[in-house]
């Protein structure tokens, strides 16, 4: 892979050792170039995502915020009671 010619910051972070065997293996199994190449990939990943999910609420209309008008029948003996409504709030 070539490369990139966009311009770099160098950072210092703090990962969870976990994490860290987990790129230093992928890097020996040449998934990544090294430990910068798989965190530009993840963030890259994560930004593309959230792009794609703004996109999908834009275009359904949905979002999480919004109240879920929900039926509920409540079955008696008599099978006599009335369908009730509710308004639930999405969290």
């Amino acid at each position: 892979m070539p490369k990139s010619d966009k311009p770099r910051k160098k950072r210092s972070v703090r990962i969870k050792l976990d994490l860290q065997q987990w790129v230093n293996e992928q890097v020996s199994k040449k998934r990544f170039q090294n430990f910068s190449h798989a965190v530009d990939v993840a963030l890259e990943k994560l930004r593309d995502s959230e792009k794609e999910r703004k996109t999908e609420k834009i275009e359904t209309g949905v979002s999480q915020n919004l109240p879920i008008e929900v039926n509920i029948t409540v079955t008696t003996k008599d099978l006599t009671e009335p369908l009730r409504r509710y308004n639930v709030e999405n969290h």
